[in-house]
Formats: C-alpha cells, structure tokens, sequence
C-alpha cells in the first residue's frame, strides 16, 4: 500500500517534490495501529506480554520476536484474556 501511494504521490505531485510523500505517511499512519494490536495480540497468543515489542528498538531485539510471532501457540488458556 505504501509503494502504491508512493508512485501516485509521485505522478501527482513530481518526482523532485517533497509532497509527494505525503500520501504514503497517511498510508503508514492509518496502519500503524492495527500494526501494532495483532503484534501484541500474537505475543498474547505465545505467553508473552505485549511489552515485548519495545525490544524491537534494538536491531538484535528483532530476532527473538520474528522467532516468537512465528512459534505455535501455546494450548493453555491465555492469562492476558479479560
């Protein structure tokens, strides 16, 4: 989505134009939340707290997440359900 808006922001407004921009930020903006809710739903299904998105601030941080969002989910009931 963010590539698309990128191209019609730049046929819209040129190439050399820092508005061309614009369209793909509201692009990200608009997904950032939904983004971030399944992350921290996804770490909720492993038996993890969402806090652990903020290791994602290290590049290293990364690793153990991506191996996280792709592990199974645990079989016991969630203890972050309310």
């Amino acid at each position: 989505m963010s590539w698309g808006a990128t191209i019609v922001g730049s046929s819209m407004f040129g190439v050399g134009d820092p508005m061309k921009d614009i369209l793909s930020l509201i692009v990200n903006l608009v997904f950032l939340l939904p983004t971030l809710s399944s992350a921290c739903r996804r770490l909720h299904d492993t038996g993890r707290s969402g806090w652990w998105m903020l290791i994602s601030f290290t590049i290293i941080g990364l690793i153990p997440l991506v191996i996280w969002f792709a592990s199974n989910t645990k079989p016991a009931g969630d203890k972050y359900e309310v």
